[in-house]
């Protein structure tokens, strides 16, 4: 059963439950080579590991593991009594040649006792040509309708493949949502990592997620490094499997939130993680195997710490604020950001109402789901009185709530006459009966913010007053250009914002 707990952004907290236990996401799966046992897969509970990952193409090859895992299970082998995912070889068969049956191994899964086994899906890589990536794409498909047919009690795991073609991708998630699958990792993505392709790699996941039921988890194959973790999140990923931290470790490499580093360009260790504070730089010292091991475990509580910031930050409703955070570590990252800009439609579906605050990081920030939402609605839901009988005042952006600051100025205008009420905030134009809707009385921004965001709210601002001629309060000189009327401040402001959160017409109906 998959539930979700909480949300952010198109990331969410959900509990996964499997025939070994539950599993919260996000979550990272290690990946264990039962030929090389260099972590016991029973210590990565001490990283944080609620689930493990390993190849059942490698346990079936090997006659002495394939025959422990038929006559114990394959929890028995690897001395790990949580859930256990397995791969189905398919990688191996991509890069090596490999011949697999794609039913036998699927049914071996089911047989040695996996809670979520593979299909042995047809991998696309990013630089196959689109006839090439359709092929792969219904072999996939073809290949998931008949290991439905075996998986008996396992959950299935169903690649989304179409290389780096939106449309592919799209497509083959909108087919494996009509299958009895119940999980699905969006699969080919590890040459993008390894060449820092982001930009790319979010417009595949984007495209999957367009495709995919939202009641199924998904996994992003291969992404074991926390760089990428709050992005992926963030467009809708929940697990994530990591065999870096090993392989990294063979090279002397050590992973860090924001980036990798060779442990000879490292004079202080950088981290607080039981390995760095006990070891320090005497890791250089010591020998390879010992080194390896850990430098391996250093990785894995970089990786764990990661995820559990990113679920925390669900829970905090500051999802993008982390990522934007992270984008700053890698210009690549960066072009990422902004690809997101085209599709905030979609992500804004999946954006809360509210949040505790809203806190700018730079030029990204304008680019939330959260302020297109707002900017729609107000274009949409809010309606600015007849500038012929009531001018437009536009206020200087002052303490919030605008409302409080300019509380003897309101209760000026509202007593001499109708007008509509606008400041010119670092956000857009905010009505003053909207101040105190999120975001703008829970926002956080320096005195200055940047060019970019200069620039788009002076042109949101421009296209929202277009009609009307508007004037700068000035005092009593302002004042005196009112005609007379009066209005109830109190009584619009309960109606713009009912209108604003249930649509237009709903203040008239209340």
């Amino acid at each position: 059963m998959f539930e979700i707990k909480d949300r952010d952004a198109a990331g969410r907290i959900c509990s996964f439950k499997t025939r070994h236990g539950t599993v919260t996401t996000p979550a990272l799966l290690p990946v264990i080579n039962p030929n090389q046992l260099l972590i016991h897969p029973k210590e990565m509970m001490k990283f944080g590991a609620q689930m493990l990952m390993t190849n059942s193409y490698i346990i079936n090859e090997n006659g002495e593991l394939r025959n422990e895992a038929l006559e114990k299970g394959i929890h028995s082998l690897l001395d790990f009594h949580g859930p256990v995912m397995t791969d189905s070889g398919a990688f191996q068969s991509y890069l090596y040649g490999i011949k697999i049956d794609p039913i036998k191994i699927v049914e071996f899964q089911r047989d040695i006792g996996s809670d979520v086994g593979s299909i042995l899906d047809v991998l696309t890589p990013p630089d196959a040509s689109y006839e090439e990536a359709k092929r792969g794409m219904e072999k996939t498909l073809g290949r998931a309708r008949k290991s439905i047919e075996v998986k008996g009690e396992m959950c299935l795991a169903c690649p989304i493949q179409g290389s780096i073609y939106p449309d592919l991708r799209k497509k083959c998630a909108q087919e494996m949502s009509e299958l009895d699958a119940d999980f699905h990792p969006i699969g080919g993505v590890v040459p993008l990592m390894e060449g820092q392709h982001y930009k790319e790699l979010a417009e595949v996941i984007i495209a999957s997620k367009k495709g995919l039921t939202p009641a199924r988890p998904v996994h992003l194959f291969g992404a074991g490094h926390p760089l990428i973790f709050p992005l992926a999140v963030a467009l809708g990923c929940d697990f994530f499997d990591s065999s870096a931290y090993i392989k990294y470790a063979k090279d002397d490499r050590l992973i860090f939130p924001d980036s990798t580093r060779h442990l000879d360009e490292i004079d202080e260790l950088p981290c607080c993680c039981p390995i760095c504070e006990k070891y320090g730089t005497e890791i250089k010292e010591m020998p390879k195997e010992e080194r390896i091991k850990k430098i391996a475990e250093h990785n894995l509580y970089i990786s764990f710490a990661e995820i559990k910031k990113v679920r925390e930050a669900i829970r905090e409703k500051r999802l993008w604020e982390l990522v934007e955070l992270r984008s700053r570590a890698n210009p690549h990252l960066m072009d990422a950001m902004d690809l997101l800009k085209r599709e905030r439609k979609w992500l804004e579906k999946w954006e809360p109402i509210s949040k505790k605050n809203f806190f700018y990081t730079g030029r990204h920030s304008i680019n939330r789901p959260i302020i297109y939402r707002y900017h729609k609605r107000l274009f949409e839901r809010y309606a600015l009185l007849d500038s012929l009988d009531s001018p437009t005042i536009l206020f200087k952006e002052g303490k919030k709530p605008y409302s409080r600051h300019y509380a003897k100025e309101i209760r000026e205008i509202s007593t001499k006459g109708k007008a509509n009420l606008i400041v010119s905030s670092s956000l857009g134009p905010v009505p003053m009966e909207l101040d105190e809707m999120f975001p703008f009385s829970q926002s956080i921004l320096p005195k200055e913010v940047d060019h970019e965001t200069k620039e788009m709210v002076k042109e949101i601002e421009k296209k929202f007053l277009r009609s009307y001629t508007s004037i700068k309060w000035e005092g009593e000189k302002t004042l005196k250009k009112i005609p007379s009327g009066g209005f109830d401040f109190d009584l619009s402001k309960i109606k713009a914002v009912a209108d604003m959160q249930f649509g237009k017409g709903a203040g008239d109906a209340f």
